[in-house]
């Protein structure tokens, strides 16, 4: 690092984020961060609410001469999503984040960096310290849990908000103005190991790594290979070879496209060869069909050793191997529509995020979306149909509304009109299929007045997740005249 991030501008937005970045905050440990900024309310003689959920209300009065303005709630979540690479060894238990500056960017140091959403909510409170820029009353919400099924907003009583007006600071392409998103959901697909020990084979592991990853929602569009379904084109053909399933793992968090996954397997010794030459085929295909997104994936067939009567292993039976690898065949993933109304907007999509055995069953972990209710519906029907034919137990959670875009909002005018004075450039209104937490808001806020933007923020939900600092400090210089205008104009 060039000069510690706390000297570059806007420094008090960066004294914030190092701060947040230097407490764990993986979803569902946000409690001590949490702490932290509520120290902060408490230090500057604000007025708060803290529910069980810990997500966190903060009254922020309006400056001089602006309080007869109307209110506007800016809104953000603490948690993070926690990826390291293979190398690491972090702990997001107990280790901040370790920054690092190259070429203009803020990065994690082979770990995410929590700019998802840490920046937005280092750039609300620094409106707190905003004396020489007008501004109306504000409220600051931070939220927790959004990565695992935005269960804080969920939890969320409005009863303590008084705003009509939302400024999500949840967004990642600066001058991009977000009007809409997806709704979605999870779908947890469980199907019983029933297991076996057999002694006659070779014990062979499959593993695929190397591929891109990212966020389900936003980087969807990009169609970069999912390991899950790469190492289950392998297993499919695999399994006329007779080979015996031992585990399968892949993937590390609902919403993140997977980037590696792993099957142990037996085969019999004359069929090594065979399942050789899948391996190779499908590598071959794989490079072929995603050498665009993925150029760095990679194919390991690895020996272990080979069984007899004193060295035997457990096996998923038969009929249960066949069903599961069946299933994760047959079920969606990816982008499965685009928008008939709006150009390059992905409408329908479904992540198979995780596969992991747990209590003798293999969990199958889907996030669908869907920016049409119906489509949202329909795809969730989809799975559980999947399931059923699978003999698989299923249930479904974290479901959350979308978001219907609204061009005639007077806060998009603002904003556009204010990032056209400021740079000018015109801005790009859009709606996103990642889910954000204003469908949820406007849901249990009627008639509330929204849009969401932010800074430059690559490759989320991955161990290369950076920010550009340069569009950071636009980004508050952006959010800064946008408050001055709601206080002077709306």
């Amino acid at each position: 690092m060039d000069k510690p991030i706390t000297e570059y501008d806007p420094k008090n937005v960066w004294q914030y984020f190092a701060a947040i970045s230097a407490i764990p905050r993986e979803s569902g440990n946000e409690e001590k961060a949490i702490d932290y900024l509520e120290s902060i309310a408490k230090e500057k003689n604000l007025k708060y609410f803290r529910d069980k959920a810990n997500n966190l209300l903060i009254k922020v009065p309006a400056s001089e001469g602006c309080e007869k303005s109307p209110s506007v709630l800016l809104q953000g979540h603490i948690d993070m999503v926690c990826v390291k690479t293979p190398e690491s060894s972090h702990d997001f238990a107990k280790d901040g984040i370790d920054l690092q500056i190259k070429d203009g960017w803020l990065s994690g140091t082979e770990t995410t960096l929590g700019a998802d959403n840490g920046m937005g909510v280092a750039s609300a409170f620094a409106m707190m310290d905003e004396t020489d820029s007008p501004h109306p009353p504000l409220e600051i919400l931070v939220t927790t849990d959004e990565e695992v099924g935005m269960t804080g907003a969920i939890a969320f009583s409005p009863s303590n908000v008084i705003s009509k007006i939302l400024i999500n600071l949840d967004s990642m392409d600066f001058g991009h103005f977000y009007i809409g998103c997806a709704g979605g959901g999870d779908c947890l697909i469980s199907l019983p190991t029933e297991r076996e020990e057999i002694s006659d084979g070779t014990h062979m592991r499959v593993r695929i790594s190397g591929l891109s990853g990212g966020h389900s929602g936003l980087e969807i569009h990009k169609n970069s290979a999912s390991s899950n379904k790469l190492l289950v084109r392998i297993l499919h053909r695999a399994l006329d070879l007779g080979i015996r399933i031992m585990s399968i793992s892949g993937g590390i968090k609902r919403n993140v496209i997977p980037s590696e996954s792993i099957a142990d397997v037996i085969i019999l010794e004359n069929k090594i060869d065979d399942l050789t030459k899948i391996v190779n085929e499908e590598e071959k295909y794989a490079r072929e069909e995603y050498s665009a997104t993925d150029p760095n994936m990679n194919y390991e067939l690895e020996y272990f050793a080979a069984l007899s009567i004193d060295q035997p292993e457990e096996v998923i039976n038969n009929a249960v191997s066949d069903s599961l690898v069946r299933l994760l065949a047959a079920l969606p993933h990816g982008v499965l529509a685009m928008s008939r109304d709006v150009d390059g907007l992905v409408e329908t999509s479904n992540n198979i995020g995780v596969i992991a055995e747990v209590d003798e069953s293999i969990e199958i972990t889907c996030t669908y979306r869907s920016s049409v209710n119906a489509s949202k519906v329909a795809i969730r029907n989809q799975i559980i149909a999947c399931a059923k034919l699978a003999g698989a137990q299923y249930k479904t959670e974290h479901e959350y509304p979308g978001w219907t875009p609204n061009l005639k909002s007077p806060i998009l005018k603002i904003a556009m009109d204010t990032f056209t004075e400021l740079f000018n450039t015109d801005g790009i209104p859009e709606a996103k299929h990642a889910g954000l937490e204003t469908g949820i808001l406007i849901d249990k806020i009627p008639g509330l007045d929204v849009i969401s933007f932010g800074p430059d923020i690559l490759d989320a939900h991955s161990f290369e997740e950076r920010v550009r600092i340069e569009s950071a400090e636009k980004h508050f210089l952006l959010l800064k005249k946008v408050l001055e205008k709601v206080a002077k104009e709306y």
